[in-house]
């Protein structure tokens, strides 16, 4: 894995990356197009050709470590969020990341043909993902995205309604209210992701058959699973005029199996990597932990050593099992 330099509060950029090199397809993609950016073999700085040197350091187990000083820069003329020098937070930097690597390696694309679908349903799921998927096409729509199905159906005149949306990420709350009043509740990763897709009642919402103002039952779960799951611990909540961190204790089970939680299909999940924040919020540090080498490795910063303490916890990737 590789080493990355720390320069001035960079660790919850280096965690990011840390995380994202641990996707093999991704990194294939981003080396393929930092090459095709050269000029005549010469190569030319750009935020692409920074992560390219980042995933080659990685890869080929050079033994230097990465410095992130010029990938920031290019960063920050793309965008104000992280350009105070200061902590920021790791998820919202690899959200980021994701959304940028989209925009510069999407590309035109033709789906294969859909296999026929059993109902109108699963034909509006397809119709909707086949042009999502066409218009924005990338390897980090390949990778990360997936997709919702929304049930809304209203308790009067049972009037029911699918919709769409696309996720690449899910959060889990690890916390209840009580008389207003912040209660840290220890679960798991499936009972977060249960909660998640409860059903739920929303009140004085119109309703498309009785045109009425109802309480309309909501159900959610996922019909396209991402390659990459990434999850995020909602570990730093606002309560009281102020955020506060979480230090909840959360089982981080290394297989996820969504057939014993929300899902009717088969899909199974490996844990890949996991980025921990340790200290509180507005500060704190971010280190990554990847399964890598056939062991649990935790890198922080230039340093690494063997580790499977996940206790502080903060984004899960998960990968897809095939076969």
């Amino acid at each position: 894995m590789v080493r990355i330099i720390n320069n001035s509060n960079l660790c919850f950029l280096n965690s990011a990356l840390q995380l994202l090199i641990m996707n093999e397809n991704l990194c294939i993609d981003i080396i393929r197009q930092s090459k095709a950016n050269e000029k005549n073999g010469v190569y030319t700085p750009s935020l692409i050709n920074e992560i390219a040197k980042c995933i080659y350091i990685h890869y080929k187990e050079v033994d230097s470590a990465f410095n992130p000083k010029a990938l920031k820069d290019f960063i920050d003329t793309e965008t104000t969020m992280f350009l105070e020098p200061t902590q920021h937070d790791s998820h919202e930097c690899l959200i980021y990341l994701l959304d940028i690597l989209h925009n510069k390696l999407k590309r035109a694309y033709k789906m294969d043909t859909i296999e026929t679908p059993k109902n109108k349903i699963e034909k509006q799921r397809n119709k909707e993902w086949k042009a999502f998927v066409e218009n924005n096409w990338s390897p980090i729509i390949q990778e990360y995205y997936g997709q919702f199905i929304i049930l809304s159906q209203c308790k009067e005149c049972n009037h029911t309604k699918y919709s769409f949306e696309f996720f690449n990420d899910i959060g889990i709350e690890i916390h209840t209210y009580e008389s207003d009043r912040l209660i840290e509740t220890p679960k798991s990763i499936d009972d977060g992701i249960r909660d998640n897709f409860k059903d739920e009642t929303v009140e004085m919402v119109e309703c498309d058959g009785c045109h009425k103002k109802v309480s309309m039952l909501r159900q959610v779960s996922i019909c396209s699973f991402p390659v990459c799951l990434l999850i995020r611990i909602k570990r730093f909540q606002y309560s009281n005029g102020n955020i506060t961190k979480l230090n909840t204790k959360v089982d981080i089970p290394k297989v996820l199996l969504f057939n014993d939680i929300i899902s009717k299909q088969n899909i199974t999940y490996n844990l890949k990597s996991v980025i921990n924040h340790y200290g509180s919020y507005g500060g704190g540090h971010y280190t990554t932990t990847s399964f890598y080498g056939n062991q649990w490795i935790e890198y922080n910063d230039e340093h690494s050593n063997p580790n499977e303490d996940f206790s502080n916890a903060y984004v899960l990737m998960y990968q897809l099992s095939v076969g």
